[in-house]
């Protein structure tokens, strides 16, 4: 069972990570549609629904390992909150959660 400290931390950084991952797929979509458009009516359906789903998987692999050792640093046994602030600013998130 969680601790309470390891629970509050979780949903300490929680925001941020989830943050992160919605501003990073913003940006996956927006030139998704770009390089579709570019491409044009060259691609059927299914070209263009593989380089969506490639898309997707690169991102996912490019911001899963730092985030999840985010995750890892903030956990109980690491009082880090001057990470957090950091990582907050590096990613402009603006609530504060800390």
């Amino acid at each position: 069972m969680e601790s309470v400290d390891s629970l509050l931390k979780s949903r300490k950084v929680e925001p941020i990570v989830v943050s992160i991952f919605k501003s990073v797929d913003v940006i996956r979509e927006r030139d998704l549609k770009k390089a579709l458009s570019i491409i044009g009516k060259s691609l059927g359906p299914k070209e263009a629904k593989t380089i969506e789903e490639l898309s997707h998987i690169i991102v996912e692999r490019i911001i899963s390992t730092p985030m999840n050792n985010l995750i890892k640093e903030i956990e109980p046994s690491n009082e880090n909150e001057e990470l957090m602030k950091v990582v907050s600013k590096l990613f402009k998130y603006e609530d504060r959660y800390y």
